[in-house]
């Protein structure tokens, strides 16, 4: 990607304003994926009574990784079922 198709766009975590560089046209995705994420920042920061922003952040990212890779492992489940079941419909 060429260095012109970025643009800087302003997100803001946990009360802080961050300038992130963001490909043309993503800027709407980019932005619904820092709400998202300054929500789950926000509602942990309440559950857990902490005052470390670094450990909210680093919480919050090990539970959205691990919601990630847990939705992927169903996702590959469910195609592989999907596979057998076509298979058998082949034979």
């Amino acid at each position: 990607m060429a260095q012109g198709d970025n643009q800087g766009l302003a997100i803001t975590l946990l009360g802080k304003q961050h300038m992130i560089a963001c490909p043309k046209g993503k800027e709407d995705e980019l932005l619904a994926a820092a709400n998202r994420l300054n929500d789950e920042l926000n509602e942990f920061k309440q559950r857990a009574h902490t005052k470390s922003d670094d450990k909210v952040l680093l919480m919050v990212a090990l539970n959205l990784c691990h919601q990630l890779l847990s939705a992927d492992a169903q996702h590959t489940k469910q195609m592989n079922q999907l596979i057998v079941k076509l298979l058998s419909a082949v034979e």
